[in-house]
């Protein structure tokens, strides 16, 4: 298994046309070749993987290709036994949705975004990446709403979060990751 994830990752890191696709096709062969050697069934890191391949689609013409390959190994990690989505799938299908879905017309990525807002609130998968990731796919605007829509007060919003780090959160202001300024560079002399 971690060799089909490190090639599926190198899909995800090439950029090459049809790379969302041959990612895909490493995931299927695992299905089928899992059935006999246990020790090849995909698990959650490969799914995530896949997606993330797709997230970091380049052509143009791989776009809605790669957007079905995402969803339909969303579908699938859904309804599979043993493992479920996480907060890395949740934050990489928003990314799927940032990068392949035009922003204009806005109601499609919008209306996309929330659904899978909601699906990851419902499955308690809301974490600091999901909001960051969230934050850069959808107006801003719409972000408040659907970050205050998520929590009727600022505690139940607070238990929504699985946090990754500990930045302060306020459930009126946009979650922003800390900047780090870089260390100061002594002169040359």
């Amino acid at each position: 298994t971690r060799t089909y994830n490190t090639v599926i990752n190198a899909y995800a890191k090439s950029g090459e046309k049809g790379s969302a696709s041959k990612a895909e096709q490493l995931l299927v062969e695992m299905e089928q070749r899992s059935e006999t050697e246990k020790n090849l069934k995909p698990n959650i890191r490969t799914c995530n993987t896949v997606i993330h391949a797709c997230a970091s689609t380049k052509h143009r013409e791989d776009r809605d290709a790669a957007i079905e390959i995402a969803f339909r190994t969303f579908k699938n990690l859904s309804s599979a036994e043993n493992i479920s989505p996480t907060q890395v799938t949740y934050s990489s299908l928003l990314s799927v949705l940032r990068h392949l879905v035009p922003s204009s017309p806005p109601n499609e990525r919008l209306s996309l975004s929330k659904l899978l807002f909601q699906e990851c609130c419902n499955a308690g998968c809301v974490n600091n990446g999901v909001l960051n990731v969230l934050s850069k796919t959808v107006p801003l605007k719409s972000y408040v709403e659907l970050v205050g829509s998520a929590a009727k007060d600022f505690n139940h919003f607070c238990s929504l979060i699985q946090p990754i780090s500990s930045p302060v959160i306020s459930p009126t202001l946009p979650v922003v990751a800390p900047v780090i300024a870089p260390a100061p560079v002594a002169p040359v002399l």
